[in-house]
């Protein structure tokens, strides 16, 4: 005999007050930070593992066996983890009385119980786009992932099973938490409108009973399809150009394209720090339109030398308010009129009152650059724009 001996080791185990068989329980399949104790309780359905730790061991013996009050025996199996033992309660449905014993020793009667969680019948998501936009409402069952259009309302309509008979349905989403509105005792609703793509998971919560863990259900992403702006352009002659100032009027072609509709679509001309834009007709609102303006330069004080601006401004349908895109900007240069140089100068000089020196060709388009420049900088929105009039300035000194 020595203190290594199987009896020796038994009576410090009971003279320290050590259990020979420590239990725990846990859903089927989780580590052991979700470790509870041998009477607890868990939602009815769910697969609980019943882990035994024999601290005293039977002459070497590790076997450990569940009884199963009003039922049978059954052994329990090793794991990974030396001298712990498991056994699963499949599918629990109820509450059940237990103890476990070895060779030499046994537990105390146990019982682990089943409660009915917060069940989902069903989750209902209906999406109406934007009334613009003239599309259909989309309907979703669930959850998962799904692509809307940009500013559509959703509202998701949440029912319950009766039992639990108090329950609070929420929303955690990646814009907060969001408690659903009740509109019955088993039904919920919460609306909003999407301009960001939006994650959430619905949770359900018994009331009555606090300390129970809540339901968590799949996910759902709303991804928006956002309403791009318009695209136009000049499709001819879609060039700089030096024309005579008693020149034919000039055909100027303009073609514009958006995802859901042109509303309104300009040719516009600047001379002399004057703007001038046709409204182009684009009735019906259509997701192209090719139409014709027409630049008269009978209509503006010129003289040689002279620059207009010619450019297309087209915006789209969006509400509350459209979205504006411009073409490229493109340069006439007024030249004499054709035939004598002399006297069309002349006739020029009569229509300011004074005769213009024509600039030298590096002035005309670094000038036209930098007015290319500006439009573009009138385009952006905030700091960039202060970035890039910056830049102009600093460009013109």
């Amino acid at each position: 005999w020595n203190l290594d001996r199987s009896p020796i080791k038994k009576a410090k185990a009971v003279l320290s007050g050590t259990p020979g068989i420590i239990l725990h329980t846990a859903p089927t399949g989780s580590d052991g930070s979700l470790f509870l104790g041998p009477d607890s309780e868990f939602r009815k359905g769910l697969d609980v593992s019943l882990f035994a730790e024999v601290t005293r061991l039977h002459r070497g013996e590790k076997k450990a066996w569940v009884e199963i009050a009003g039922s049978s025996t059954f052994e329990m199996v090793p794991t990974t983890v030396p001298a712990r033992q498991e056994f699963i309660f499949p599918a629990l449905q109820g509450s059940v009385r237990y103890r476990v014993f070895t060779s030499s020793i046994e537990t105390t009667w146990h019982q682990i119980t089943a409660y009915d969680p917060p069940r989902l019948e069903f989750a209902h998501w209906i999406i109406q786009p934007p009334a613009y936009l003239k599309m259909p409402e989309i309907k979703h069952q669930g959850f998962g992932y799904l692509e809307v259009p940009e500013g559509s309302l959703v509202s998701v309509d949440v029912r319950v099973f009766g039992n639990p008979q108090n329950i609070d349905a929420i929303i955690q989403a990646s814009d907060g938490n969001h408690s659903l509105d009740n509109v019955g005792r088993l039904t919920f609703n919460r609306k909003f409108t999407l301009d960001n793509e939006w994650r959430g998971k619905l949770v359900l919560r018994d009331m009555d009973e606090p300390d129970r863990p809540a339901v968590l259900h799949d996910p759902i992403v709303l991804s928006p399809l956002p309403d791009e702006p318009p695209m136009v352009e000049i499709s001819s002659p879609a060039k700089d150009l030096e024309l005579p100032f008693d020149a034919e009027p000039l055909l100027i072609d303009l073609f514009a394209v958006d995802d859901h509709g042109i509303s309104d679509l300009r040719l516009h001309i600047s001379h002399d720090g004057i703007k001038k834009e046709d409204l182009l007709f684009v009735d019906p609102v259509e997701k192209e339109k090719s139409v014709t303006g027409i630049l008269d330069l009978s209509e503006f004080p010129l003289a040689v030398g002279d620059l207009l601006t010619y450019m297309a401004f087209a915006m789209d349908n969006r509400e509350p308010e459209g979205q504006l895109a411009r073409s490229e900007v493109y340069f006439i240069e007024i030249l004499p009129p054709e035939g004598n140089t002399t006297d069309s100068q002349e006739q020029a000089g009569g229509m300011e009152g004074e005769s213009k020196e024509i600039p030298i060709r590096q002035f005309i388009n670094r000038t036209k650059q930098i007015f290319r420049d500006t439009y573009d900088a009138m385009m952006e929105e905030g700091t960039e724009r202060q970035n890039q009039s910056l830049a102009i300035c600093a460009d013109s000194l």
